[in-house]
């Protein structure tokens, strides 16, 4: 809002919303409503609304703007993912220009949204389900086409290896040995996102805690230094907590212990919340883990497989130069 603002000179209001008790719950939003004038400044000094913007309502300036507004969204959305751990990313671009085969859903709005989820079918909902249907079909068939390219590619590399010498075909049989379960588990998308989270909450609980650390050496500090200017001062110290004669060193003291013991309550408060961030981010990350492990051990085997190819094939290879050698020293014994 902030830089929609500083980019257009518009004031632009943000209202947060939670979801709906009956709707989606992961559909907390926000709504920016904005001027469409700028905002400029009487000789007061007082803001006042200006001149309408016309270049976002006319061909092709509006067309433009629009989309540098869609980039800089796409952006900062990207940010905030990188930002949390997730290497999930979003495209401002339309399927279309991203050269994608899948179609765009259409917006249900208030009451045709209300209408569904009391079971009844709109247009709009019904035109989303084809939409989701041909988007999986398309999908499943990217997934056919990108196996056979796949194949295509293996096959490719097997013949090359068929003619390259056999000393270059014995250093490169262990490149394709097959990567540990584990492994290939820890690499797996979701589980590296669930590690990313892990981590983050992680460094901010280290990082809570080196605060909290530092919080309480000021502290102890502050409370060392005030016992011993009270010990050096005792009759000025009696003053001051009678309230006859306050003391600026005494007061100064005080008033650095209050600000840190309050620091110290909200560091542990937002620690306590950390932890049990940490702990729902661990148990996240196993849950993948063990979720990802069966599409990892596939995966495994389809390494091994190749790995067997590839030593099968140096084997013939090796037998092959194994009777090329016999057949010349029976000629030279002849």
């Amino acid at each position: 809002a902030q830089g929609l603002s500083a980019r257009t000179g518009w004031a632009v209001d943000v209202a947060m919303h939670a979801p709906g008790r009956e709707g989606d719950q992961r559909n907390t939003h926000a709504h920016l409503l904005c001027t469409t004038r700028r905002v400029e400044y009487d000789p007061s000094g007082r803001p006042v609304l200006g001149p309408k913007t016309r270049e976002w309502d006319v061909l092709p300036s509006s067309k433009e703007l629009v989309s540098a507004e869609r980039t800089e969204w796409a952006n900062q959305v990207n940010l905030a993912l990188e930002q949390a751990g997730h290497d999930l990313r979003v495209d401002a671009r339309s399927y279309s220009d991203q050269g994608l085969e899948i179609l765009p859903t259409s917006h249900l709005g208030v009451h045709a949204n209300a209408m569904e989820r009391r079971g009844e079918q709109t247009e709009r909902g019904d035109y989303n389900r084809h939409v989701q249907a041909h988007n999986a079909q398309v999908i499943s068939l990217k997934g056919v086409r990108e196996k056979r390219a796949e194949e295509a590619a293996w096959r490719k590399e097997l013949a090359t290896l068929e003619t390259i010498p056999l000393k270059d075909l014995k250093q490169k049989v262990y490149r394709y040995r097959p990567e540990r379960v584990e492994d290939l588990v820890t690499r797996m998308p979701k589980v590296q996102q669930a590690y990313n989270a892990l981590a983050m909450m992680d460094k901010k609980r280290t990082d809570l805690q080196q605060t909290l650390g530092d919080i309480q050496w000021h502290l102890r500090k502050q409370g060392t230094e005030q016992q011993t200017w009270r010990e050096a001062h005792q009759v000025k110290a009696w003053l001051h907590d009678k309230g006859l004669f306050k003391q600026a060193v005494l007061s100064a003291y005080e008033k650095q212990i209050q600000d840190f013991t309050h620091q110290e309550k909200d560091t542990r408060k937002s620690l306590a919340q950390t932890e049990t961030s940490y702990v729902d981010a661990e148990h996240a990350w196993k849950r993948e883990r063990i979720l990802a492990e069966p599409e990892a051990k596939v995966a495994h085997q389809h390494q091994l497989d190749r790995y067997e190819q590839v030593k099968a094939l140096l084997a013939k290879r090796q037998s092959l130069e194994k009777n090329r050698e016999n057949d010349r020293s029976q000629d030279l014994g002849r």
